[in-house]
């Protein structure tokens, strides 16, 4: 899930920004090597996971999982575009797409991105290398796991219990009918 998760967003930021000459999935944080290492085709927007955060379970046996992901701008001069102008409008336009988006995904448990942030990389050494570099971070929650009661496979209850408010609850279980199979 987590790599078609990623293919997802590079086709979208494809889709999206055409004018960009690199949009592919990196293996995380960058250094100055690695920098110069891939500014040979830029502008470049690369997408990582970052961090694996809180995972919780959901009533279907499934898992809800929340992914920091970085979005990482590289840019350099062009002709009449400076490398800083061109970062700023790949960071506008890039939070925007970001933003709630779920890459077509929403189906198979992509929940809306929140809201991201973006941070300036700029540094004398990266400066130097005649490059803008920039960070766009965000979290989004994914379902992953198995469905139990999805396909052939799925369990579905012998029987339903029915309450009524305010007799709900353990406490009142002799006050719940049983509709369909017996009480196992």
């Amino acid at each position: 899930m987590f790599n078609d998760y990623l293919s997802e967003i590079v086709k979208f930021f494809k889709t999206r920004m055409p004018n960009v000459a690199t949009i592919e999935t990196h293996g995380g944080r960058f250094d100055l090597a690695e920098i110069k290492r891939l500014s040979r085709k830029l502008p470049a927007v690369f997408i990582s996971i970052l961090q694996v955060n809180d995972m919780t379970e959901v009533e279907t046996g499934e898992f809800d999982v929340e992914l920091t992901i970085g979005v990482f701008i590289i840019t350099s001069d062009q002709p009449k575009l400076p490398r800083q102008i061109a970062a700023i409008s790949l960071i506008e336009e890039l939070v925007l797409i970001i933003a709630d988006n779920q890459w077509g995904m929403d189906r198979v448990g992509v929940h809306p991105a929140n809201l991201p942030n973006a941070k300036n990389l700029f540094s004398k050494e990266v400066d130097k290398t005649g490059i803008a570099i920039w960070a766009i971070s965000f979290k989004q929650k994914l379902r992953i796991g198995e469905n139990e009661y999805a396909g052939e496979k799925g369990k579905l209850p012998k029987s339903v219990f029915v309450g009524f408010t305010p007799k709900i609850g353990t406490a009142h279980i002799d006050d719940y009918d049983i509709i369909g199979g017996n009480n196992e």
